[in-house]
Formats: C-alpha cells, structure tokens, sequence
C-alpha cells in the first residue's frame, strides 16, 4: 500500500509541475503576442505617417493633413512612453519587420 500511495504522490507532483510549466508558456506566449500587436501598430502608425507626409509634399491639398499628422505623432510617442522601441533604420533595413499584408505566423510569435 505505501507504494500505491508514494507513486500517486509522484504523479500529483508531476502534474503539478507540468501544469506550472504549462502556465508559464501561456504567459510567455501572451507576453509576445502582446508585444507582436505592439509592434505592428508602431509600424502601421509609421506608414500612416508617411503617408500623409508624401501626400503633402506631392502638392495634395488635405486640411486635415497637419491635424492627422499630429494624432499619428502623438499615438507613436505615447507608445514609446510605453516603452516600444521605434527603431525607423531597422524597419528600413529589415523587410520581415514590415509586412505589407499585416500577416504573421507562429514565427512571429
């Protein structure tokens, strides 16, 4: 009988401990996903801006420009004070950081 009982006792503990390391992925994961999520809406405010800038200076005339302009300013600045790193000549160098169709894999993840 002590050994029915020493091997249940074995087995409550390794599931405890896969259910522990199960939770700490699950974080883990959220964690990036987050931080993915992040990352693309720095990187579509960027295009954003961009965008509204090249108009300008094609000559297209938009009176909302400068206004629109400052909200995409403003939303990437309060992100930096979040802490996201907006880094332009890593986006430029790199063409996996952005993705013209918004689509990611569990690669990204």
């Amino acid at each position: 009988m002590v050994n029915h009982m020493e091997l249940i006792d074995k087995v409550r503990e390794q599931i405890s401990t896969l259910a522990d390391r199960a939770q700490d992925a699950s974080r883990q994961g959220a964690a990036k996903l987050a931080d993915l999520q992040t990352r693309r809406r720095a990187e579509s405010l960027l295009r954003e801006l961009g965008a509204v800038v090249y108009a300008q200076n094609r000559g297209e005339k938009d009176l909302d420009a400068p206004a629109e302009i400052e909200r995409l300013v403003t939303s990437l600045k309060s992100l930096e004070a979040e802490g996201v790193v907006i880094d332009i000549r890593r986006m430029e160098s790199d063409p996996e950081v952005i993705d013209p169709d918004g689509q990611f894999g569990l690669d990204d993840v």
